[in-house]
């Protein structure tokens, strides 16, 4: 008479079973990228002038992440991408990935030591001190079996201008 909740209760525990599943798959794959900045959180740089910025991208074996060069994007795919908050004093070109590596028919950056480099330009006549930059890197992982939903990581750092 009542079958249709066990039923029910058996579809719980399923659905709680995969729920606690995809969490513990989820810490498990969480750390294989980091993206961080080389050197010192504080860059110099001088009104007028071109500088950059550089941070490091790492990824774990046998993870993947696709790279920008169009290729992947015109197949679906998520691109990585470093994209900075306008600035009204601070100018930013496209970010420089390093050479992708092609993997079957996608170009992917894979391993440790992958450095990216953020041009930027601090306008003319922008006054002397201390400017925070805030931005994000877009990216997706893969491993050749399963790709990870897309993620965002913050990146922040601080401009000084000196005279």
């Amino acid at each position: 008479m009542f079958g249709f909740i066990s039923a029910a209760r058996q579809q719980y525990r399923v659905l709680v079973a995969v729920a606690a599943t995809l969490l513990l798959a989820g810490g498990v794959y969480a750390q294989n990228f980091t993206f961080s900045q080389d050197g010192e959180d504080v860059v110099v740089a001088r009104a007028g002038e071109v500088s950059e910025v550089s941070f490091t991208l790492s990824l774990e074996s046998p993870w993947y992440i696709y790279a920008p060069t169009g290729i992947n994007e015109d197949q679906g795919l998520i691109e990585t991408r470093l994209v900075m908050r306008p600035n009204k004093d601070i100018q930013f070109a496209d970010a420089v990935f390093p050479p992708a590596e092609s993997f079957g028919t996608y170009d992917v950056l894979r391993g440790s030591g992958n450095v990216v480099t953020q041009p930027f330009r601090v306008r003319p006549r922008t006054p002397a001190g201390d400017y925070s930059v805030k931005g994000f890197v877009e990216y997706q992982t893969c491993d050749g079996t399963i790709c990870l939903p897309p993620n965002r990581a913050s990146v922040k750092f601080t401009v000084r201008v000196v005279e």
